[in-house]
């Protein structure tokens, strides 16, 4: 075929083009039968190519041919509009309504990095059971921080160092028990060494008395202060100082209230105290706090509530509330310790009195028990315990039995020697 290409080429002047169609052509059509047809073909061509060229020559053919044409579309698709065109958007329409709301579970590890998980991930057991698998269990980075949130919430993010951020609970990343999640640092302008230490929902702020509710912040050298949550509504991106804080001190807890709560801070030696919010006044949001609690040698807080102070259960003639004897809807205070020991007590245990001194017993801790690892308000929600090595455990509130100031508790989790509790979480809202 090359060589035949080439000869009519060379032969006859020919283009390459030219000679590739003759070759492309059936043998009969080379014969004289077929002479008529080939120079029609040859005529219409070339009349088509003048008809072309003497448009292309002349603007105003062109634009007669594209009127002609426009004609035959109108003519074969000039029915009604079925489509409104409108420069009008839809103002209502937030990034949130595209986003199924749900509950979820959000989890967040010492090394700082957060996930999110659905809420039925983690089954109801009894008490006493070992758990199951909630997370990387590497020795350097255990899950430390649990709550529940919906999708479609604003939570505000407290940081240590007393920064506070923003972030949606739809934009961190959901995940499988067993993955590590995503590094927080990625989703919040965090400075170096900088870690969360309290998430609250920021959907409750401006909801406390007369209209305004405020925000209750606890450090671990037992300082604490009160400020307007309508202070914190308007969080940069690059977050916002939410509490002055000493060169040693760190922020542990931040809570939402009316103003009208009472405060119970709780440390690790198993010392708590409990007085009247009224006795903090409310102060600005860069200001640093006042005492809450004098603390011993060594000792620091670890857990702060605040309650409305109302009887729990009735008094067994021991002195201590019977398992049992406090009605479901009512609060009592959740005692954890690090080797998973755990009670519910009636606040109104611990005495009131003015904020600064230095507490009762809250517990009787011993090497069994382990030091305090966390206080929780509850009143019928379902706990969930993670340990320092990922293992998780979800049990009935109820189930809990309520004991006084002096008890130890009873098993809730039962721990590997080397295993501890690192966080606790409230199952609000979600089913068995």
């Amino acid at each position: 075929v090359e060589e035949a290409r080439t000869g009519l080429m060379a032969q006859f002047g020919l283009s390459q083009v030219q000679a590739q169609a003759i070759l492309d052509l059936r043998l009969h059509r080379l014969t004289a039968l077929e002479r008529g047809k080939i120079e029609e073909e040859y005529r219409q061509v070339m009349h088509t190519i003048a008809e072309l060229e003497a448009i292309l020559a002349d603007e105003g053919k062109i634009y007669s041919v594209i009127r002609d044409e426009l004609k035959k579309i109108r003519e074969i698709h000039g029915d009604e509009r079925r489509t409104r065109v409108s420069d009008a958007g839809p103002d209502d329409l937030e990034a949130e309504d595209l986003i199924q709301e749900e509950t979820v579970v959000v989890l967040l590890t010492n090394q700082g990095y957060i996930k999110r998980l659905p809420a039925d991930t983690y089954r109801s057991q009894r008490r006493g059971g070992k758990g199951i698998i909630g997370g990387s269990s590497k020795a350097e980075d255990f899950p430390e921080t649990f709550f529940t949130a919906s999708t479609h919430q604003r939570i505000l993010c407290f940081s240590d160092q007393g920064k506070v951020y923003t972030l949606m609970v739809h934009e961190i990343p959901e995940a499988s028990r067993q993955a590590r999640g995503a590094a927080l640092i990625n989703l919040l302008s965090l400075g170096s060494g900088e870690k969360v230490t309290a998430v609250i929902p920021a959907g409750g702020l401006g909801e406390g008395n007369r209209g305004e509710g405020y925000l209750f912040f606890a450090t671990r050298r037992g300082v604490v202060k009160k400020t307007l949550a309508s202070e914190y509504t308007a969080v940069r991106a690059s977050g916002l100082i939410a509490v002055s804080l000493d060169d040693d001190d760190r922020l542990i807890g931040v809570k939402l209230t009316d103003g009208q709560r009472e405060v119970v801070l709780a440390t690790r030696e198993g010392m708590a105290i409990r007085f009247a919010e009224g006795d903090v006044r409310s102060m600005g949001r860069g200001a640093r706090g006042v005492t809450g609690i004098r603390l011993a040698p060594g000792d620091e807080v670890v857990g702060v509530v605040v309650s409305h102070g109302k009887r729990v259960g009735p008094e067994a003639p021991d002195g201590r509330a019977e398992s049992g004897g406090a009605a479901a809807s009512e609060p009592s205070l959740l005692v954890v310790t690090e080797r998973g020991y755990g009670k519910r007590t009636r606040p109104e245990d611990f005495r009131q009195i003015t904020r600064g001194g230095k507490g009762v017993k809250v517990a009787t801790l011993d090497a069994k028990s382990g030091k305090v690892a966390e206080i929780r308000l509850v009143v019928d929600e379902e706990i969930i315990l993670i340990s320092a090595q990922g293992m998780v455990i979800r049990v009935p509130g109820v189930s809990i039995p309520i004991l006084g100031r002096n008890a130890r508790g009873v098993t809730l989790m039962r721990m590997d020697p080397e295993d501890k509790v690192a966080a606790l979480a409230l199952a609000e809202g979600i089913k068995p």
